[in-house]
């Protein structure tokens, strides 16, 4: 089974969070953090049922992140915490540690977003 998304924004980036490890707000992260995550499952809700799709089964995710920016591909990967923290509180796998393997590709466009593929067995 393949499961595909697309999460329609520019996500934080690692800059971003070094930033703010240095700022004198130590609250910053965890408001970012949950702001995302906000919105990436909102994203994930208006395109799927929210339903438990792979249990415990291994899976393999695909981040295709698509960018108007000049940020590096490593810079980018900051937003897959937050997206895989997303689909555990959905419930849509039963944790993300049992993701087997990650891939990143980064695509060139005139938006931001990332489209996110899971491919592993249906939970029975």
């Amino acid at each position: 089974m393949i499961l595909e998304l697309k999460i329609e924004t520019q996500l934080v980036n690692w800059n971003e969070i070094a930033k703010m490890c240095w700022s004198s707000d130590k609250n910053k992260y965890g408001r970012t953090k949950k702001r995302q995550q906000l919105f990436i499952k909102h994203e994930i809700r208006n395109q799927i049922d929210v339903e438990n799709y792979f249990g415990k089964n291994n899976t393999t995710v695909y981040y295709e992140w698509h960018t108007s920016t000049h940020l590096d591909l490593g810079n980018m990967t900051a937003g897959e915490k937050f997206i895989a923290d997303s689909i555990n509180e959905l419930e849509l796998w039963d944790d993300d540690r049992y993701i087997q393997e990650i891939k990143h590709k980064r695509v060139v466009d005139d938006e931001n977003y990332v489209i996110v593929r899971i491919k592993g067995a249906k939970k029975k």
